[in-house]
């Protein structure tokens, strides 16, 4: 009947809102965790940048005491 055929078409049109929200939500979530591991990866480079800075900095200590030696 008329009124079976309208609450398909409403109950459709409701599981396609649900399924587009939900994958508007997971693209959502994908691209936070997308920028979030790409923060994580800038800070690791940044540390590993820090780390070698220190060694040579140590590294030049070390041969200016050999020097005064």
């Amino acid at each position: 009947s008329m009124t079976f055929i309208l609450m398909k078409i409403i109950c459709d049109l409701n599981l396609n809102t649900n399924t587009e929200a939900r994958e508007q939500q997971r693209r959502f979530v994908n691209e936070r965790f997308q920028r979030s591991n790409e923060n994580i990866d800038h800070s690791i480079e940044q540390s590993k940048n820090h780390v070698q800075n220190v060694r040579e900095r140590l590294h030049e200590c070390k041969n200016l005491l050999l020097l005064k030696r």
